[in-house]
């Protein structure tokens, strides 16, 4: 991330490099959280730490701020619900495949084949087991 540096004033427009790394940051936590190596929880709490960290950094410079705020913030509001979603998602279907294992005597890899867990997601079920 770069540091501001200069005269720049509240009507300076963040640059598109800058939103473009804080939307980086966002879609990386976004995925280990998919691979339930993060929780909700704790990717809100890394957002919302991160944004009184810019709030001190950038104290005099309203646009940088506001601009951040914009990037970090709307994806704190588009995938929240989604997030919950995904984790009532995550956790049933752990819980099928537990089911499984108990009552058919499988083990995880067959109890998923079984239910057809693409491969992408049985790290996360594994995780859940």
């Amino acid at each position: 991330m770069r540091v501001l540096t200069g005269n720049i004033t509240d009507t300076a427009i963040m640059p598109l490099a800058e939103k473009a790394e804080y939307r980086m940051i966002i879609k990386h936590l976004d995925h280990l959280e998919y691979l339930g190596q993060l929780s909700a929880y704790f990717k809100k709490t890394l957002i919302d730490m991160s944004e009184k960290v810019v709030d001190n950094l950038a104290a005099n410079y309203g646009a940088v701020k506001e601009g951040v705020r914009t990037v970090m913030g709307g994806q704190i509001l588009e995938y929240e619900a989604k997030t919950i979603l995904r984790q009532g998602q995550m956790e049933n279907l752990a819980q099928n495949v537990q089911a499984l294992m108990e009552t058919m005597n499988w083990t995880a890899e067959q109890a998923m084949d079984r239910l057809k867990v693409p491969k992408e997601k049985r790290e996360a079920v594994y995780a859940k087991l």
